[in-house]
């Protein structure tokens, strides 16, 4: 799951250059908030647990929440063959609430317009 906050900066000088800025193709800074969680179970059935009397094969399931926050620069371009692409990089901070961990986001999204075509 994310959310982002996006500021677009550079309308003016694409539409004075010609470029295409219909659906907010433009550059962007953006404060970005993604959560994500992994249930990650282990499975062991090995010959060292029975030799010191523990069970022969048990599972560990194991909750992950990784909260994720930052600042990304980033660029959305969407083309009139209905084609869209956006990537944006950053620095972040990874589990801001439990150890402050300096990060790196990177997110790259490409995506094809449905529903009715507009006249641009």
């Amino acid at each position: 799951m994310a959310s982002q906050l996006r500021y677009y900066y550079n309308f003016a000088l694409r539409e004075q250059k010609e470029k295409n800025i219909a659906h907010n193709s433009a550059n962007y800074i953006s404060f970005l908030a993604k959560y994500s969680y992994s249930g990650i179970t282990y499975y062991r059935g090995d010959s060292f647990s029975e030799s010191v009397g523990g069970p022969r094969n048990y599972s560990v399931k194991e909750a992950s929440h990784m909260p994720n926050v930052g600042i990304v620069w980033g660029i959305q371009r969407n083309y009139k063959n209905r084609f869209s692409i956006d990537c944006s990089v950053g620095p972040s901070l990874y589990a801001p609430l439990v150890n402050n961990e300096f990060n790196f986001i990177a997110d790259i999204s490409i995506g094809i317009w449905l529903g009715k075509k507009s006249n641009e």
